[in-house]
């Protein structure tokens, strides 16, 4: 499990957004995040719906749920914890606070309203 105060942050580059977090998370978190937004685009509009779906999930199910994108899926597996699985052989299944999970992407809208 990765530490409760991280912070992720994001670049556009070459078409594809650049994550880095503080403190450093391993390669293959890096991976499983990147993998997860690269279908989001630069459509805030696509994050933030996807947030809307992951609340409105939590509203109704508290834990034990999933929501998708073509990239990868993040299954709530705990009141504290999700795991971002891999649908493509492209990284290992990984887990981080929900907490972390729901900022990260809330940060990346912002980038993207701001780039």
């Amino acid at each position: 499990m990765t530490c409760m105060t991280a912070r992720w942050s994001f670049s556009w580059s070459d078409g594809e957004w650049l994550t880095s977090r503080t403190p450093p998370a391993d390669e293959n978190l890096r991976l499983a995040v990147e993998t997860l937004i690269i279908p989001f685009g630069q459509h805030w509009q696509a994050v933030d719906n996807f947030l809307k779906v992951w609340r409105k999930m939590e509203r109704e199910e508290s834990a034990d749920y999933s929501v998708s994108t073509p990239g990868a899926v993040v299954e709530k597996i705990s009141n504290d914890a999700v795991e971002i699985c891999d649908l493509y052989d492209q990284f290992e299944d990984v887990r981080l606070p929900a907490d972390e999970f729901v900022t990260l992407l809330e940060d990346l809208s912002v980038a993207m309203r701001e780039q």
